[in-house]
């Protein structure tokens, strides 16, 4: 894993992503939809390039299955790379900078998951974050995420969807954790439905996360 890092050297906000490194383009169009929107000139972006995705952003072990799919779960060791590449070097400049973390698919669910481990991210943009990987849910129902603003966002053509697990009902298990995020656990949390298609506006969906969370920055 690679960390790349763009825009200011001074940041107000940095916005931060796990990326697959044949999805780089998208991440550059996020940017720029990002930058375009809000006019801001004091933002940062940060992708932590990944060349093995399934086992960088894997929370945990898991696998194999029925298709072959295996993760060996090494987002913690991506995590800690950020934190002491990325987050405590800026931070030691620049106290006030607020952190933030998104993705979409599996991006998203280490963009979800990593709000449960470090203390440092102000929000998260959680794009079809994949949920269906064992043993999140029951992850999510014991534990609290660390930060105060979840963003959650899924295409309405995902209410079932095949998954290397199984059939899976990925509204369902999406509403059912907005509902404990912000009933049960305290968090700022919206699940937004779009219909704009879970791979092909991966940028616009991804911008429009990060948008809302830095909207709500007081």
């Amino acid at each position: 894993m690679v960390e790349m890092y763009l825009g200011s050297d001074r940041p107000g906000s940095v916005l931060i992503q796990a990326v697959d490194l044949s999805d780089i383009d998208l991440y550059y169009e996020t940017v720029k939809l990002v930058e375009s929107h809000t006019g801001r000139l004091d933002l940062g972006f940060c992708a932590l390039c990944c060349q093995k995705p399934r086992d960088e952003m894997g929370p945990w072990e898991a696998g194999p299955f029925p298709d072959g799919w295996f993760s060996f779960g090494y987002g913690r060791f991506t995590l800690e790379d950020l934190k002491k590449h990325v987050i405590d070097p800026i931070r030691s400049k620049q106290f006030t900078t607020r952190f933030y973390i998104g993705g979409c698919g599996l991006s998203g669910l280490f963009a979800l998951w990593a709000t449960y481990q470090l203390r440092d991210f102000s929000g998260a943009a959680c794009i079809s974050p994949s949920v269906w990987f064992p043993g999140f849910q029951q992850y999510a129902e014991e534990n609290q995420p660390l930060t105060k603003r979840i963003y959650l966002e899924i295409d309405r053509r995902e209410t079932h969807v095949r998954e290397p697990v199984r059939r899976f009902n990925a509204r369902n298990a999406l509403e059912e954790l907005c509902d404990k995020l912000v009933t049960e656990d305290g968090v700022d949390s919206i699940l937004g439905v779009t219909e704009n298609g879970r791979k092909n506006c991966y940028a616009e969906r991804t911008a429009r996360g990060f948008e809302w969370l830095l909207s709500r920055e007081s």
